[in-house]
């Protein structure tokens, strides 16, 4: 019993030393593991995958896995539905009651600017990545092109659905300094800019590779230009676009309308741009 006993002094001494001996330093270490934004971005994958991640932005259930759905059509004369029948927060958004604390605005809000984000990364970051080597000037321009693509579509939603909206063309360090609202004309000018990026930057959808089924064709940039265009009621430069899009011989009308909106004809020929879902 002794000999335990004196054992057990030890090891308390020990303890006692070692806690003595520690400092905060010694436990403040970053996780050489962990990839950050700085440690980011050094092969042609990673920018890849950071362009993935834009698209997966509106994947999101905030946007086109559900919420996306009852702003829009809530608001249109597209649908009817019994008042009672729907939770509060939607049938605010049927009678057109818009508070800040709803969350199925919250939501949209939240979504598009999760996109934002990513797509102010790679447009920040992609650039100064070395090429040759890391990455090659066609994929920079392409993947620029992308990110400029998703910008402006959620840029487009938020100032048709919102109006005055804040302009972020940088990645978000912190919540702290969120801009003021800029005016429509602010945000369109964003919105044209960026899309004409991406038309000069995106590829035919003729010259897709396998595996790349819902991502962004110059078609798809062309369309959301004309779009915004006759939004603001300006057809005429709305239409040089469309032209566009029907001189290039890549789309045609489906026989049957009703085939845009089921599920196994999906991305058909009269498809442009779609957001992809698996099963799996």
């Amino acid at each position: 019993m002794k000999r335990i006993y004196k054992i057990n002094i030890i090891a308390a001494l020990m303890t006692v030393i070692l806690i003595g001996a520690c400092s905060e330093d010694i436990l403040d270490k970053s996780n050489p593991n962990e990839l950050t934004k700085d440690s980011f971005f050094k092969t042609d994958a990673q920018a890849f995958a950071a362009v993935t991640a834009t698209y997966a932005g509106l994947q999101s259930n905030n946007l086109y896995v559900r919420e996306y759905f009852f702003l829009h059509d809530l608001l249109s004369d597209d649908v009817q539905s019994g008042g009672a029948q729907l939770e509060a927060s939607r049938a605010r958004v049927l009678n057109h009651v818009a508070l800040g604390n709803n969350n199925v605005i919250n939501a949209n809000w939240q979504g598009h600017y999760r996109t934002i984000n990513r797509a102010n990364l790679v447009i920040q970051r992609v650039p100064d990545m070395e090429s040759p080597g890391q990455i090659s000037e066609e994929n920079k321009t392409r993947y620029i092109a992308e990110a400029k693509f998703l910008r402006a579509w959620s840029y487009f939603e938020l100032v048709s659905l919102w109006g005055r909206v804040p302009i972020l063309t940088e990645p978000a360090a912190n919540a702290d300094g969120f801009p003021r609202s800029a005016s429509e004309d602010e945000v369109y000018d964003l919105i044209f800019s960026d899309i004409s990026d991406a038309i000069n930057g995106l590829p035919m959808k003729k010259n897709f590779g396998g595996g790349e089924l819902g991502r962004a064709p110059k078609a798809a940039a062309q369309v959301l230009a004309a779009k915004a265009h006759m939004f603001r009621g300006d057809y005429a430069a709305a239409k040089p676009f469309l032209d566009a899009v029907i001189t290039q011989g890549e789309y045609q009308l489906v026989d049957r309308f009703l085939d845009n909106f089921q599920e196994e004809n999906e991305n058909n020929e009269e498809s442009i741009f779609e957001v992809q879902f698996s099963l799996d």
